[in-house]
């Protein structure tokens, strides 16, 4: 599963708001929004031992070895690392995890995941400003 790293988020750096992923990214930082990245986008998300996600996680192929408080929907491969602590809720198609990783949650396997509604963003555009409006049913 290697991927050139596109996008890297230090752990300097605090991100308030969701983050739309169309490529491969690492994440040591602190999230308060959910990490987004459609299921037909080639892309990876990293979550490193130092981040903290504080929201949702929607990928293809997702590799936790940090924090995180909320869902974790995996459309393909889910690798999760001995470091890694997860409070909420999983929905997977294949999973990988090391000794040592803490789940407060469920997990769910499911071959025939549909992701198609479970997140839906909508552009408006008014005037000379957008207008984006996030309709998460699951959240």
């Amino acid at each position: 599963m290697s991927r050139k790293i596109e996008t890297l988020v230090g752990k300097s750096l605090v991100i308030t708001g969701d983050l739309f992923i169309s490529g491969a990214i690492h994440i040591d930082s602190i999230v308060r929004g959910n990490v987004i990245c459609k299921k037909d986008v080639k892309a990876k998300i990293f979550l490193g031992k130092d981040s903290k996600i504080y929201g949702n996680v929607y990928g293809p192929l997702i590799s936790i070895d940090g924090y995180v408080d909320g869902n974790v929907y995996c459309y393909d491969l889910l690798q999760i690392g001995s470091a890694a602590k997860i409070s909420g809720d999983i929905l997977y198609n294949k999973v990988d995890m090391e000794a040592g990783a803490v789940i407060h949650g469920n997990l769910s396997h499911d071959l025939n995941i549909n992701f198609d509604d479970l997140y839906n963003v909508d552009v408006e555009t008014l005037d000379k400003s957008n207008k984006i409006t996030v309709n998460n049913p699951k959240n």
